[in-house]
């Protein structure tokens, strides 16, 4: 997943208006022999943040390949006045280079990597005037400062700073990811476009992520099925239905209000439709065959044929599905005492956990906490160090992962997957309880491997469903499942009868279904007193501490300290005046060709390393000075 640039092709029509962005005329849009988008029109503007919605499948990343220029449109228009260099593309695939993970996520910032490379080359030709107006364009570019921007960005995904020099391929693929990401973000680009950015992220770095799109002046389209996501951070919403592209005003909730009442006036146009057309229909069978009235009859029955509606916005989810009656066991159901983990590495220690039938609880904590290691060992996939294990004589188990998804045998069928795991079970009943997931018709004879994430996803569910466990652990549940499937999942957990143990960064999946939640941290397993929003304020808000970057001074320390010493603004003015003028005169240095030679090669390096330090300090000082004004 690179930063993307579009084609050339998409540039600014002489009909955009100059606060049009982005513009979509009479859009066809077809793959194969489906579809996707037929004469789409809509107008996005600079400065929306715009969330993209609609069915998996529908063709939403396929649109965003159209506006990268990695795909072309089969008919219509699409007009961009972002020039292609300023656009930056987060797509959902793997980095395949090989660099250390901080060089990989500067590479996004295009501007300085270009300068970079300008440096390189006439360092290597020892070429003194370019070395020089390199360093110049630098500065202009903010360029030294770009190891303190990557590592900012960086640390509020979750690495650490002994990630920072390790090879990308070292990582795993939810890492790689994130790296992706974090390149994205660092390349100062006016238009982000990005699929599906919150997938791989735990709850920490969702937050930290929100407030960083908050901050920017970019504008955005992004791809998500996150609504707590979509919600914070969207300010209008682009949904595609029906080979149709509409755009609302405001986040995920006003748009479900807006197309609910969409819905209503449709449903009231359609019942006077249907009066009118009831109303005609009896004339027509009254005088049709009466000679003085047969010319206005047929003149009737011509306005009925035209008299239709255009389609209407679709309100109905394609998945109806419950979970099959369990045994209701009496509590305690399941016990753990001891610790987790693996011999070679020890991950929880001193769990004593009981759970009772009724349970709906979420586990939180950073990635690597130990959150799966819990869960599974709790499914009894993977053996305690020390302790034991006690369950219910009739507990049922039904745990489901991305372990699960892979599991699934990909030169079979999804009937064949629910005849041979359901033994007894009628064909007719085992397509019925698939069409609940929306795998219908032919598609139960499919193989799985032409399966795209979210129907893969979809059957190893329905697979677990069926078997009527009366406790679910599940993992990451709503990974590349759309919004309309992970409302009805929500929907069935609600009324489920048995226990529910759930890892997820779904908040609003989590606010829906649970009650109570469990604390995986520092080793350990407590309760968590408050709900997700109680979490954020006292867990995610604490500052990490870094040894890169300097973080800003909480809000409310700043202001005692400015209460309780009002001279400390005008040292911080007399220091950034210090720091200024310094930078000032290394940037001079740096300037003059003779420090380029070959003999001055050491007296360069120490010249451009004290110009980053009082670079870095100067705007460390700055902040200071801007929060202490701020708090005055």
């Amino acid at each position: 997943m690179c930063v993307m640039t579009s084609d050339a092709r998409l540039k600014r029509g002489p009909w955009v208006r100059e606060v049009i962005m982005l513009e979509f005329r009479n859009l066809v849009l077809q793959r194969g022999k489906k579809v996707l988008l037929k004469g789409a029109n809509a107008r996005i503007e600079h400065g929306y943040r715009v969330g993209f919605v609609g069915r998996n499948g529908a063709g939403k990343t396929s649109l965003m390949q159209v506006i990268t220029g990695q795909a072309q449109e089969d008919d219509g228009n699409v007009q961009c006045d972002v020039k292609p260099d300023r656009m930056a593309y987060l797509e959902q695939s793997l980095p395949d280079a090989r660099l250390s993970a901080l060089e990989f996520v500067k590479s996004g910032d295009r501007e300085w990597r270009i300068v970079q490379d300008r440096l390189d080359q006439a360092e290597a030709a020892h070429d003194g005037v370019a070395i020089a107006n390199c360093h110049t364009q630098l500065q202009d570019i903010d360029g030294y400062t770009i190891d303190t921007r990557a590592a900012i960005i960086m640390h509020g995904l979750g690495f650490a700073d002994a990630d920072f020099t390790k090879d990308i391929g070292s990582f795993s693929g939810g890492w790689q990811m994130r790296l992706q990401l974090a390149k994205v973000l660092l390349s100062r680009a006016d238009l982000l476009l990005l699929d599906e950015p919150t997938n791989h992220l735990d709850l920490e770095a969702i937050a930290w992520f929100e407030k960083w799109m908050l901050s920017q002046n970019a504008s955005i389209i992004l791809i998500s099925h996150d609504r707590d996501f979509l919600d914070n951070v969207c300010t209008h919403t682009l949904h595609l239905a029906q080979q149709k592209l509409k755009l609302y005003q405001g986040n995920y909730t006003a748009f479900i209000k807006q197309f609910e009442l969409q819905l209503e006036i449709e449903a009231k146009q359609r019942e006077g439709i249907e009066r009118q057309r009831a109303h005609m229909q009896k004339f027509v069978d009254r005088f049709r065959y009466k000679a003085t009235k047969a010319r206005q009859a047929q003149s009737r029955m011509k306005a009925i044929e035209k008299l239709t509606m255009a389609p209407g916005v679709q309100r109905d989810s394609p998945f109806h599905f419950s979970f099959r009656e369990c045994d209701v066991l009496s509590s305690p159901i399941l016990k753990i005492e001891g610790d987790a983990g693996y011999p070679e590495h020890p991950v929880l220690s001193a769990i004593d956990l009981s759970f009772t039938a009724d349970d709906r609880i979420a586990l939180l904590g950073v990635n690597g906490a130990g959150k799966s290691t819990l869960i599974k060992t709790l499914a009894r996939d993977l053996a305690l160090l020390k302790g034991d294990i006690t369950a219910h004589a009739k507990l049922k188990i039904g745990h489901y992962s991305q372990q699960q998804v892979k599991s699934l045998d990909f030169d079979s069928t999804p009937l064949a997957h629910m005849l041979k795991h359901n033994k007894g079970i009628a064909e007719s009943e085992a397509r019925r309880f698939l069409g609940g997931f929306n795998i219908t018709g032919d598609r139960v004879f499919d193989k799985v491997r032409s399966f795209s994430g979210g129907e893969k996803a979809r059957l190893a569910l329905a697979l677990l469903i069926y078997k009527a466990p009366n406790v679910l652990l599940l993992d990451e549940p709503t990974n590349h499942l759309d919004i309309q499937m992970r409302e009805a999942l929500i929907l069935a957990l609600q009324s489920y009868q048995g226990a529910v143990i759930i890892v997820s960064h779904d908040r609003y999946f989590v606010n829906s279904v649970v009650d109570s939640l469990l604390l995986v941290s520092g080793g350990g397993v407590t309760q968590f007193k408050g709900n997700l929003d109680d979490y954020q304020r006292q867990v995610l808000d604490q500052p990490t501490p870094s040894t890169v970057v300097t973080k800003k001074p909480a809000k409310t320390n700043v202001k005692k300290a400015a209460a309780a010493n009002p001279q400390q603004l005008k040292k911080l003015e007399q220091e950034i005046d210090k720091l200024t003028s310094k930078e000032q005169a290394l940037k001079q240095q740096l300037a003059e060709a003779d420090l380029y030679q070959a003999d001055s090669k050491e007296q360069l390096k120490a010249v451009q390393q004290d110009f980053e330090r009082t670079t870095q300090a100067l705007h460390q000082a700055e902040e200071r000075w801007l929060l202490l004004s701020d708090s005055t």
